[in-house]
């Protein structure tokens, strides 16, 4: 896992120098954030929080939210957008005491 989150850092910090920016947290969606520990170890290796979708299938609700407006249910993607009300978890970055003291 730490391995990947290395691999996930380097490409991030590519993106922000590309992209002139700098990311202040991170958005999980899908089967791998569905990791607790592996979004910790993203959060203390990042130093970012780690925001985690509390949703399954986001895939299947931005198609049904397409949908909506498709058939004229809502007038932009962005009001069908707003009438879903996601949950999130977050993943602070820890310190070298609280990792140790988690063990």
């Amino acid at each position: 896992m730490e391995g990947l989150t290395a691999q996930l850092q380097r490409n991030l910090r590519t993106l922000e120098k590309i992209g002139h920016f700098n990311a202040t947290e991170l958005l999980l969606v899908g089967g791998g954030s569905r990791n607790a520990l592996w979004n910790q170890i993203k959060a203390n290796q990042l130093d970012i929080p780690v925001k985690v979708l509390d949703d399954a299938e986001t895939t299947v609700a931005g198609a049904a939210m397409f949908g909506w407006y498709g058939v004229g249910e809502f007038s932009s993607p962005e009001q069908a957008r707003a009438q879903v009300n996601y949950q999130y978890r977050y993943f602070w970055p820890q310190t070298e005491s609280e990792i140790i003291e988690g063990v």
